[in-house]
């Protein structure tokens, strides 16, 4: 992924906790995900459905989503993306 060009959609913010608080990310389709430990992140439907959670190490990871599905982690920062080039 180091010869991609990330797209910014919109501006990082620390990641909702639950279930309760989970959001779209500004609608987006490919969503950053940054944390310096490991952190599980989960992925739902806009009527709270399961799609589905990893976990993953420390670092950056992107998780591809419909625009509408809601995300959550157990920490770190979100930032909605897309790749060019």
């Amino acid at each position: 992924m180091s010869d991609r060009i990330v797209k910014l959609m919109g501006a990082e913010f620390t990641a909702p906790t639950g279930l309760a608080a989970a959001n779209s990310a500004v609608d987006a389709s490919l969503v950053k995900v940054y944390h310096t430990a490991a952190v599980t992140v989960t992925v739902v439907t806009s009527a709270n459905a399961a799609v589905g959670s990893t976990t993953f190490d420390a670092g950056v990871h992107y998780v591809q989503k419909a625009p509408s599905d809601k995300i959550y982690a157990t920490a770190g920062k979100f930032t909605p993306v897309a790749f060019t080039g």
